[in-house]
């Protein structure tokens, strides 16, 4: 995944395992979606702006991942789109 540089440094959990932490937390589950085709979508543009550009934008991505910025991003919108891993948005309220 884009933030690993080895396996060893990655851990994606199901969604359930994300709402289950947040519920003993104290949260409640106001709400749950799929992000999958948002999150497509957004790395095409992403793409395409990068392929008119000069270069890398002076803030983005790859100032955090350095030079492998590409790579891991490449395998994060591979994984996603052979439905390997989904971008879930939950929202979640706690009182109080």
């Amino acid at each position: 995944m884009p933030w690993a540089t080895t396996a060893e440094g990655s851990a994606v959990a199901a969604p359930a395992d994300y709402k289950a932490a947040l519920e003993a937390a104290g949260f409640t589950i106001a709400g749950e979606r799929d992000r999958r085709d948002f999150a497509l979508d957004f790395f095409e543009c992403m793409r395409a702006a990068a392929a008119s550009a000069k270069g890398p934008p002076p803030l983005c991505l790859h100032i955090v991942m350095s030079d492998t910025a590409p790579v891991k991003l490449k395998n994060m919108i591979d994984n996603i789109a052979a439905g390997r891993i989904a971008p879930v948005e939950i929202v979640a309220d706690k009182s109080g």
